[in-house]
């Protein structure tokens, strides 16, 4: 790391930088920008970068409802501290033991009891700061401007509009002073004006604007601006702006074929004006943001950074590394799979099932145990397929023959070409309590000849 870089993220972004983060609709481009500002209002590390101290941090949000920015602040600020015990516990070499889940594992509608919300606001006080209230930078007049036409003139629109916009600017000016962050967060670009944002012209005037509020004088030996003939040079602050990715011709949303740092919607201006451009893209083919696993891949181009991609997960309302497992925890966690298919077989009382009543019932046992978080559907259906497939198995895919008399006494089995979990001939399953006598107290249900009506 080049010490010398006055870094507000190490390695990522440092100060006065305009980053750009930018992505198709449901890919998690504000949770993005929210987990990053709870980062560094907390001090944790953020993915792969560092985060050397607590933050102050601006988050101007124009695209989340209140009570869901809120909510994201709690859940957030939950899974950060769960993190940082588990980290000062593994470091100390102790065991990190919880009572009781913690609270962003329970489901968005739940709120945040007055003792946690106690202690996210005792947190993040003077480290997080955030509005809702921002007028456009360009485009429609913004109303109640205080340098009106001089008695007797006519009202010239673009006249007032430009004078709104700088009291704008300066208005936002002094609350940066006041608050003097390390980072602001606009969310979305979009909401910052009413303009054509293909227009290079006008949207440039935008962003350059968007670096005039990110800024603070910078003090002279303790002399006011006031003392002072010349006015003082302005320090800017790095700042975020959160974009949308646009739509190629034929291409739907959904996945992240045909997406690149190209995308970026809007005039060749905003890429150019940005000093960091952080894409973020799926890999999954449907983009949303219920999914526990969804893939994600953030791609990362800068002026003063070696172009970088990293594979994430998105999970509900984070991002995080996908989970390292060693060849022991793999091994344990595949018998832990297969303790669950036999135990689908006793409680059916069968031989054979049907391929998504065996994936129901095991995916019930994860739950019961608890172990749901570390299987997305898709994985477990793979992983079954993939135990099945293994040499030694006690268990195969099997596509039921209609004129097989051991599979034709089960009802799962009855139609002809059905594909079945079956435990195989010769499998010490069979011969093992309580499977074994599972499926002698079985009573077949009984098969009606010819063809089905």
């Amino acid at each position: 790391m080049n010490e010398s870089v006055p870094w507000v993220i190490d390695n990522l972004l440092s100060e006065g930088e305009q980053m750009l983060v930018f992505g198709a609709p449901k890919v998690g481009k504000s949770q993005f920008a929210l987990q990053m500002a709870m980062c560094l209002a907390m001090g944790e590390p953020f993915l792969n970068w560092q985060v050397t101290k607590r933050r102050r941090v601006l988050y101007l949000n124009f695209e989340m409802g209140k009570r869901i920015f809120m909510l994201r602040i709690a859940r957030h600020f939950s899974r950060l501290l769960e993190q940082k015990n588990m980290r000062e516990c593994a470091e100390s070499g102790q065991e990190y033991v919880c009572d009781a889940d913690p609270w962003h594992h329970l489901e968005d509608e739940v709120p945040p009891g007055g003792e946690l919300r106690e202690e996210v606001n005792g947190n993040i006080k003077d480290h997080l700061f955030f509005s809702s209230d921002f007028k456009s930078l360009h485009g429609d007049h913004v109303p109640g401007c205080a340098d009106s036409p001089e008695k007797g003139k006519q009202p010239d629109p673009k006249s007032d509009a430009a004078a709104a916009q700088k009291l704008l600017v300066r208005h936002w000016q002094s609350v940066i002073e006041a608050i003097k962050p390390d980072l602001v967060i606009f969310d979305t670009l979009s909401k910052t004006h009413s303009i054509n944002e293909s227009d290079n012209s006008e949207i440039q005037q935008v962003l350059l604007r968007i670096r005039q509020i990110c800024s603070i004088p910078l003090s002279a030996n303790g002399e006011s601006q006031s003392e002072r003939h010349q006015p003082l040079a302005r320090k800017y602050i790095a700042h975020v702006i959160v974009h949308h990715a646009r739509k190629l011709p034929g291409e739907s949303f959904k996945g992240g074929g045909g997406f690149n740092l190209d995308n970026i919607r809007g005039g060749s201006a905003i890429r150019a004006e940005a000093d960091l451009i952080c894409g973020i893209f799926s890999t999954s083919p449907k983009v949303t943001t219920t999914h526990e696993a969804t893939n994600r891949v953030i791609s990362i181009e800068a002026r003063n950074l070696a172009p970088s991609e990293q594979r994430v997960n998105f999970e509900k309302f984070a991002f995080c590394h996908p989970r390292q497992r060693t060849p022991e925890k793999e091994e344990s966690r595949n018998d832990e799979v297969i303790d669950f298919v036999r135990l689908a077989f006793v409680q059916s009382k069968m031989r054979g099932l049907a391929i998504a009543t065996m994936e129901a019932k095991v995916s019930d046992g994860l739950i019961k145990s608890g172990r749901e978080k570390e299987f997305t559907p898709r994985g477990l259906k793979d992983m079954l397929k993939s135990l099945a497939n293994q040499t030694g198995s006690n268990f195969e895919i099997r596509v039921k023959r209609g004129a097989e008399e051991e599979t034709a006494k089960f009802p799962h089995e009855r139609d002809v070409g059905k594909i079945l979990y079956w435990i195989k001939d010769g499998s010490a399953w069979l011969d093992q309590q309580p499977l074994k006598a599972a499926i002698d107290t079985h009573v077949p249900i009984a098969v009606r000849k010819g063809k089905k009506t």
